[in-house]
Parts: structure tokens; sequence; C-alpha cells
């Protein structure tokens, strides 16, 4: 078994000073280094693995099935629609009165997922204020739950494929998730005892949040300290705490070199968007990657591993928000919507991948910021002024 060389972000390498002065001049020694002990694609096939890879799925069985996650995510369609046929029995009228949703939920799952943000932060506003203009719609809490129960399908397709890709790093996963889990469950609750034109303002102060944070992040990845090249990313940065390096190899071999140490702004920024996830559907996906990127995680394994912890949250949220339904007399769940934008959203996820190379990326972006102020606005407008 070999090994790469530890993360060059830790003090423990010689040319760790010169690179926090910003001399980069002897930074081909370290590249020639790193690449020398770095065990290759033809090596993985071989069975060979890196000591320090964190808690990536490589077990044999378990990648061959990912290899046909299209065809597993394509047969949860059913599965859901028979089992929700059959706990909740309706007439066909009611469940094909909102069909009509199919593309436009479609079109929502494909945007939110080309641009890696939750599909829930234009859910819940097009159910709460602007639907409502053409005489059909539904109140802040009901949104939030069409929201929740349609992410969590859609953010799990999604999921499914950074596990294929092995860009999922299972310690930040997991200790982020210590803190999610409990916000989510108290937020949740809390959302039941929150006044209306109150929850408005919430999801309107979301909205401004998701804004923010979007442009916000664009601006901070420029000012990452990385190299990379082919089959290699690094990530440099000055530690927060105790250094915690991380060596990661993707599906195809590409190596990342990076360090968890700065777990406390990844922390924050989770439990932050836990609170607002639980109350208003969403919230948690931006903000985690603005604390991942802060941290000195890599993008793609910051996506991959923000979409675990987005899945987990919106699926104990929406048992949550079930489960408080049922014993609620003033809140129902609307299945009939919900049977309609899951599956949209569970094709439009799939879809995504193929689109994304097919569209300007920072157009679509600046869309979707403009969309994100004109719903904030009109959303204040509409749910606290009026």
């Amino acid at each position: 078994m070999r090994c790469l060389p530890v993360p060059f972000c830790t003090t423990e390498h010689p040319l760790f000073r010169q690179l926090k002065q910003g001399d980069y001049s002897e930074y081909g020694e370290l590249l020639s280094h790193i690449k020398r002990d770095m065990v290759t694609i033809k090596d993985r096939q071989k069975g060979l693995i890196i000591k320090e890879e964190p808690g990536v799925i490589n077990h044999p069985t378990l990648c061959r099935i990912l290899e046909y996650e299209h065809i597993i995510v394509l047969f949860v369609i059913p599965i859901f629609l028979g089992t929700l046929f059959l706990t909740v029995p309706h007439t066909a009228e009611y469940w094909v009165s909102y069909i009509w949703l199919f593309p436009v939920a479609f079109a929502i799952a494909l945007v939110a997922n080309m641009l890696g943000v939750s599909g829930a932060v234009l859910f819940v506003p097009l159910f709460s204020v602007v639907l409502p203009l053409w005489g059909t719609g539904f109140g802040p809490t009901e949104s939030v739950i069409i929201g929740l129960f349609t992410q969590s399908f859609g953010i799990s397709s999604a999921t499914l494929g950074f596990f294929r890709y092995r860009l999922i790093d299972a310690k930040i996963v997991l200790l982020s998730l210590v803190v999610v889990i409990p916000a989510v469950l108290i937020s949740s609750r809390l959302a039941f005892f929150i006044p209306n034109k109150f929850l408005f303002f919430i999801i309107c102060l979301s909205l401004f949040i998701a804004v923010f944070s979007l442009y916000y992040s664009k601006r901070i990845v420029k000012t990452i300290g990385e190299e990379k090249s082919d089959n290699m990313t690094i990530l440099l940065h000055i530690h927060t705490a105790a250094p915690s390096p991380a060596v990661l190899v993707d599906r195809y071999g590409k190596v990342y070199s990076y360090c968890r140490c700065g777990f406390k702004i990844r922390l924050l920024a989770h439990s932050v968007g836990a609170f607002f996830q639980g109350i208003t559907g969403f919230g948690i996906g931006y903000l985690g990657m603005i604390g991942m990127i802060l941290s000195g995680i890599p993008i793609k394994i910051g996506i991959g591993s923000n979409h675990v912890i987005i899945a987990v949250s919106a699926i104990i949220a929406s048992i949550m928000y079930a489960f408080l339904s049922f014993s609620s007399e003033f809140i129902v769940i609307p299945w009939n919507v919900i049977a309609i934008t899951v599956p949209a959203v569970i094709i439009g996820a799939q879809f995504s991948p193929y689109a994304t190379d097919r569209v300007d990326i920072r157009i679509l972006e600046w869309m979707f910021l403009g969309l994100l102020v004109i719903l904030a606005v009109y959303t204040f407008y509409m749910g606290v002024i009026r």
C-alpha cells in the first residue's frame, strides 16, 4: 500500500513558511514530490488504496450498484407513488388536479441542481405568494412542507451521483450532522408556533441571505489559495485548529489534498442554516457551502458533502412536519401537489449534469440571483406589508 504525503497545508512541511508568506518559488519542487508518491489510476484499478482517504464508499459491489444510479432513482418514483396512493386514498381527480405543476417543478429542479442550490428556495415562495395570484396556492406552513418533501427526493437523487463519483467526505458530514439534526428538530417544532406574518418575514429574510450567500461565495472562491492540475487539487490555508489532513481520490483518480481543521466555521454555518431549514424549508444549502469554502474544503467535495447534509436535514424536517401535521387540525399536507413535484424533481436532478455542459452557467447564475431578489421583495410585500 502506498500513501500520499501529508497535505502541505500543515506546518510539518518545510515549505509551509514560504507558502504562508506568499513565496511560491519552490512550489514546483513540492508538486514533483507529491506526484512522485501519487497513487495512479492504474494502481487504483489494481485495488490499491490511499491510507488517509476519508470514508469514501469504495466497496466494489456497492460501486458497481451505483453505476446504475439513474435506473435505481427512476424506480423510486413508482414505489413512492404506489405507497402514497395506498396510504392516502383519494379520487383520481384529486391526484391529477395539479398535473400542470410537473414542468414547473422539473424546471426548478434542473436549474437548482445546475447551480448547486436548494430547489425549496423557489418552491416555498412559488406556493405561498406567486400561485395565490391565480386563485390557488397555500399558506406559508403548507408551502414549507411541500418544499421540504420535494427537496428530500430531489436532493437525495443528486446525492447518489456524488457517492458514485466519490466526492463525499464522511468525517465532515458526520461531524456537521451532530449539530444539524438537533437544530432542524427544534426549528421544525417552533415553526408551528410562529404567526404567518412573522413566518413570511423569515422566508423573506432567508431569500435575501440566499442572494448574499450565493454572490459572496462566488467572490471568496476567487481568493482561495489553490493549485490545480488535471489529476490533483491542493488547498492552501492557515490552520484555525489542530491540523487534520485529508486526501481523497475520486472515481477518476483525481487527488484532492486539503485539511479539515476549520470545523468550527462549518459547524456554525450548518447550525444557522439548519435553523432556517426547519422553519422555511431552505437555508442550510447556501450557508453550508460558504462554511465549506471558508474552511478550506475543495469546491467539489464541499458540494458533495453538503448534499448529504441537506438531504438528511430535509428528510428529518419532512418527517417532523408530517407527524406534527397529523396532530394539528389547521395544517393539511397537500399530497396531490407532492405526488406531482416529487417525480418531476427526481427526473430534473438526473438531467442537470447534461444540461450544465450546454448552458452558460454565469448568465444562469445572475438570472437566478435576480429572480431571488424579486421573490424576496414580493414575499415581503404580500406576506408582511399587506
